[in-house]
């Protein structure tokens, strides 16, 4: 199996969630982006991804995996693979502890595989009608296989501040820049900064556009420090 840590991660989800109380509400979303062009170049990027969460009470249970490839001319110059599994629980109406599990498949930007385990607390920094800015820190490990044959395994501490803004009743902006340090290698930080732009067309269909910037301190050898991808995708829910 090309990915089997995806696999794992449905699987064990699924065992968790149908363990559950039935009547806990589900929330889930699938995506999907092809972008053409023509002319002196000949570039396609196709993406697909769906995510899913479960919250039977105190619990919240979530899944996410993301696909995204492209061709130039033929030639294929980016492909990412990512997915994840995240359990929280409530301790109050604005905080929790939660655990997560993440893998990713990046060959372009030197990562044949990468996989961390978080352990974390989640708290609300301000909330009103439009405006939602929450905060996390945690600490976990990672394991992380590179193309170059250096591999890089170490203990991290990571924080994170995500926000959303509620434009209207059809439109939401959200903002998510996270970093995490390598406490082994404090100059080897990651800084992830993810925006998206939603805007409702019918009850089930959304368009998004996303803006992404990756940056590594420390990247694989070969590679740059930055990395940015922008998508415009139609969003189904259910």
């Amino acid at each position: 199996m090309k990915h089997p840590l995806l696999i794992c991660f449905l699987s064990l989800f699924a065992l968790i969630a149908f363990a559950e109380d039935d009547k806990a509400e589900w929330e889930t979303e699938a995506q999907a982006s092809v972008l053409l062009t023509g002319g002196n170049t000949s570039v396609t990027t196709i993406g697909a991804g769906a995510k899913t969460k479960y919250k039977p009470g105190d619990w919240a249970y979530s899944g996410a995996g993301n696909f995204l490839t492209s061709k130039n001319s033929g030639n294929k110059t980016a492909e990412e693979v990512t997915a994840s599994l995240r359990a929280d629980r409530s301790l109050t109406e604005t905080a929790s502890l939660f655990a997560n599990l993440a893998y990713l498949q990046n060959f372009f930007a030197g990562f044949s595989s990468r996989y961390s385990a978080d352990l974390g607390y989640s708290f609300g920094i301000f909330q009103n009608d439009a405006h939602k800015l929450n905060g996390e820190i945690s600490f976990g490990y990672q394991i992380e296989r590179r193309t170059s044959g250096v591999d890089n395994d170490f203990l991290n501490f990571a924080s994170a501040l995500i926000y959303e803004y509620v434009l209207s009743k059809t439109s939401k902006f959200s903002s998510a820049l996270r970093f995490k340090e390598n406490l082994e290698t404090t100059s080897d930080w990651r800084l992830n900064w993810d925006n998206s732009l939603s805007v409702r067309m019918t009850e089930m269909l959304s368009l998004q556009v996303g803006f992404v910037v990756g940056h590594l301190n420390v990247p694989v050898a070969g590679k740059l420090k930055t990395d940015t991808a922008t998508t415009l995708a139609v969003v189904a829910n259910f």
